[in-house]
């Protein structure tokens, strides 16, 4: 998608910090994180794993439990902001505007319920279609994912399915609400390298065909950049550096955004060695003061990057949280 194609925001998230308490601290798993997603757009939420990127994800459906707690931010769908909305109202949004794709589909999917059911609660639930409505859509939804024989498929239990059949039902309950926003968790972890291609080109297809918005929240970045049109990537707890697909993979500004694009193989990479980024992401309790990454940063000068950078727009679009951004 173009630049000139992203128009009025579907979801903007302004301020957000997610705190969990334990009984020696409190830690910040997402820290003064705000972005905004256009409607019809697809953004790219990567980073290592522990950066806080499911913990946005999760925030926007309000589905932080204890010890967890949204301590502050405003995050506004549809012109409406979700902090301020009550439980019931939040249950008439989730699995209905916006829909959830989850790691590990086994675990999503209620093993003693048949697929069919399942894609067909939600149906019955948000939209009041009759058991005959909802059961002939299921099967609708299972043949638009490419599911083999969908009437079978609709009859069987989740085990009776294969990890690559269950993320296509998944995908399935998703579509058949046709919501304007699918938050997709890592879809692909728990499947193999040609399953994941199946599953990443099919999501992509059934989006562009539904006009749906899409929240990818991964740590591959060749992932994201067949599938992107904004990238925003995160750092142990924060957005250090975001903005259109094609800026962040050719002109990347942070030192860590550079780390990451080089650690990616390629075929056209003629070094022996594929280049990583030295040390690991500090542990929540123990941050170092100023830039999280300057110990890991070969660009890092004293004392300036013992301040914590803002993130800053620095071109339209174009945002990143370092004192030397690279040029």
């Amino acid at each position: 998608m173009t630049k000139a194609k992203m128009h009025q925001n579907l979801l903007s998230v302004q301020n957000l910090s997610v705190c969990f308490h334990t009984r020696k601290n409190t830690l910040t798993a997402v820290d003064d994180v705000s972005f905004a997603l256009p409607a019809g757009v697809t953004l790219g939420l990567v980073g290592e794993s522990g950066a806080g990127k499911s913990t946005v994800a999760f925030s926007i459906l309000r589905l932080i439990d204890s010890p967890g707690e949204i301590v502050s931010g405003r995050i506004e769908f549809e012109g409406r902001d979700l902090m301020a909305l009550s439980e019931q109202e939040m249950e008439g949004i989730r699995g209905n505007r916006i829909c959830m794709i989850f790691q590990d589909p086994m675990v999503t999917l209620n093993p003693v319920y048949r697929i069919g059911d399942q894609i067909a609660e939600g149906l019955i639930l948000h939209r009041g279609s009759s058991k005959k409505e909802a059961h002939e859509r299921a099967i609708t939804a299972l043949r638009e994912v490419a599911m083999p024989s969908p009437e079978l498929r609709a009859r069987a239990y989740p085990h009776e399915l294969s990890g690559g059949m269950q993320q296509r039902a998944i995908i399935a309950a998703a579509i058949a609400l046709d919501p304007a926003l699918i938050i997709a968790d890592e879809p692909t972890t728990a499947l193999d390298a040609t399953i994941q291609a199946q599953i990443l080109e099919l999501l992509s297809r059934l989006i562009k065909r539904h006009s749906t918005s899409l929240i990818l929240v991964t740590h591959n970045l060749a992932v994201v950049a067949e599938m992107a049109d904004m990238i925003a990537v995160m750092y142990a707890g924060r957005i250090i550096e975001m903005g259109y697909k094609a800026d962040i993979l050719d002109h990347p500004l942070h030192p860590y955004t550079v780390g990451l694009l080089e650690s990616v193989p390629s075929m056209a990479k003629t070094t022996s060695r594929i280049k990583q980024i030295p040390g690991l992401m500090p542990s929540l309790d123990d941050l170092p003061p100023g830039c999280s990454f300057s110990p890991r940063c070969s660009s890092c000068r004293t004392p300036d990057c013992f301040e914590r950078p803002p993130l800053r727009e620095i071109s339209p679009g174009r945002w990143v949280a370092c004192h030397f951004p690279l040029t």
